[in-house]
């Protein structure tokens, strides 16, 4: 009877979600749950329903093993002027917009220090975004 029932974490992991994301879904109705004690419990029937599939729980934890490789990445590029800080901030944010989804998960920020002429640039992603993203870095600020 155990199996049966799922906790808010495990259907997190499972959906990629914040526990607290399916506490809201709960709370709006829209995920079924059943409380148990204090604490919520959903069966793999209710999360078919939510999520319009058939759910895999059996194959969540092949999911959860799954590894991942991220980089962070912080590039200063000093003695720039503001207009080329926003050539290579345009970039940046153009490749961003149009990356490729084999990239998952990334993310760049690019901040302007107009009083030192500094720009940083933070990157956060797997490794093959983060080697095109220094490409791109390298071959616009030389």
């Amino acid at each position: 009877m155990q199996a049966d029932f799922h906790t808010v974490d495990q259907i997190a992991a499972l959906l990629e979600l914040h526990p607290k994301t399916v506490r809201g879904f709960i709370r709006d109705g829209k995920l079924h749950a059943s409380k148990i004690g204090k604490q919520y419990r959903i069966t793999a029937k209710d999360l078919d329903l939510f999520t319009g599939t058939s759910s895999s729980l059996a194959a969540a934890p092949a999911r959860q093993q799954s590894r991942k490789v991220l980089v962070s990445s912080v590039v200063d590029v000093d003695a720039i002027d503001k207009d080329a800080a926003t050539r290579l901030s345009n970039s940046v944010m153009a490749v961003m917009n149009g990356k490729d989804p084999s990239f998952g998960q990334a993310r760049a920020d690019v901040i302007f220090y107009a009083e030192d002429n500094k720009a940083k640039i933070i990157l956060y992603g797997g490794p093959q975004f983060t080697s095109r993203m220094l490409e791109l870095i390298a071959a616009i600020s030389n």
